[in-house]
């Protein structure tokens, strides 16, 4: 399939205009105005392919268009909107999968067109062990895979027992459903183990939404050298939790606190000491 780049003809023609128009408009007119252009440009014939770009992805069959697709990536042309939303309007879903094992770009993209819809979410969770994966990537498939976390448990699970992966593997896992032992000890034992990182662990802990961990917070609560951010941490957890933290810690020497009451109570007039 032909590849045609639809959004460079655009960008010519419009930098043409103003390049002989300089006058015509601000830039903030500009930015206000190409969005609407692009659009009229979209449903506009080109006389050398006798459709508008728009006529010309819905002329395509559902193979057709998901082949162009992926030439525009392996061509690295920019895809136009106009064949994202001709897409979308098909819900070629299932029919995408192929593409994520395209290069870092068609990946997301992909993604990002497929959502979280649960066929993909096996294949979103194994692409997890990609290391050819960026970090940015994988923080994508990581948010569509959690709101089907529950489909990947026990594959969660089963990596959590290897070490691989763990923060992402507590996080998927906290965002199952309530009342799983498998997955509550996991989490508290996550938060037992790893003192360098208490509120992260606390944040998964509410987010699974189990009240027996209110327990094992007030325990830790009232450890001697926790710091004034965990404490404020966890003691939120608590209470969102449903329990209640009724004692309180001397922190008058904590540097984070210091801090903390110092950006608090800076003075509102920062301009207060100058003279006019």
């Amino acid at each position: 399939m032909k590849v045609y780049d639809f959004d460079g003809i655009f960008d010519k023609k419009i930098s043409d205009y103003i390049a002989k128009n300089p006058n015509k408009k601000s830039a903030e007119e500009w930015e206000e105005a190409i969005p609407k252009l692009y659009e009229k440009f979209g449903k506009s014939v080109i006389k050398s392919l006798g459709v508008s770009p728009v006529q010309y992805y819905k002329n395509l069959t559902d193979s057709q268009i998901i082949k162009t697709l992926e030439n525009h990536f392996n061509q690295g042309i920019s895809v136009p909107q106009f064949l994202t939303e001709e897409l979308e309007k098909r819900n070629l879903q299932q029919k995408l999968l192929p593409l994520l094992s395209g290069n870092e770009e068609q990946v997301l993209y992909t993604i990002n067109l497929i959502g979280s819809s649960c066929f993909a979410i096996e294949e979103y969770f194994n692409m997890l062990f990609d290391n050819a994966l960026s970090c940015k990537t994988k923080a994508e498939l990581c948010e569509k895979i959690i709101p089907c976390a529950d489909t990947v448990k026990a594959l969660a699970l089963n990596k959590l027992k290897e070490g691989d992966q763990t923060e992402t593997m507590l996080d998927i896992l906290s965002h199952t459903r309530v009342g799983d032992d498998s997955v509550f000890n996991a989490l508290i034992c996550a938060l037992r183990q790893d003192r360098e990182n208490l509120s992260l662990h606390a944040t998964y802990l509410l987010h699974y939404g189990d009240e027996r961990a209110i327990s094992y917070l007030l325990e830790i609560l009232q450890e001697e050298g926790l710091g004034y951010a965990d404490f404020a941490e966890l003691k939120y957890v608590v209470e969102a939790l449903g329990g209640e933290c009724n004692f309180e810690r001397d922190f008058s020497l904590d540097p984070q606190y210091t801090l903390i009451k110092g950006q608090s109570e800076a003075p509102s007039d920062l301009f207060k000491d100058i003279k006019e």
